[in-house]
């Protein structure tokens, strides 16, 4: 079987609100980790991550160096960082 697809979601500021529609609307038993990059100054009061937390049934972090993706969770790019996925691995 093949691994389940990678789910990747871009935006900038005004894309907040969709973006925490969306997180509630994933199935709590999803198979795909999902990605996120926000287009946000690097001093913007709040982070992507706490917005979506709790948003919906996936675990939410800041995507972290060299870290392996793990299905239904959401991983959020870091303010002012890009966040490249190396599927050789």
């Amino acid at each position: 079987m093949s691994p389940a697809p990678i789910v990747v979601i871009g935006g900038s500021a005004g894309a907040l609100d969709p973006l925490q529609e969306i997180a509630s609307n994933l199935p709590r038993d999803s198979q795909s980790p999902v990605l996120v990059g926000v287009h946000i100054a690097p001093d913007y009061p709040s982070h992507p991550s706490d917005l979506l937390s709790g948003s919906g049934p996936l675990p939410t972090r800041h995507a972290q160096h060299a870290e392996r993706l793990r299905p239904g969770r959401i991983y959020v790019a870091l303010l002012d960082q890009h966040l490249l996925v190396d599927t050789e691995q």
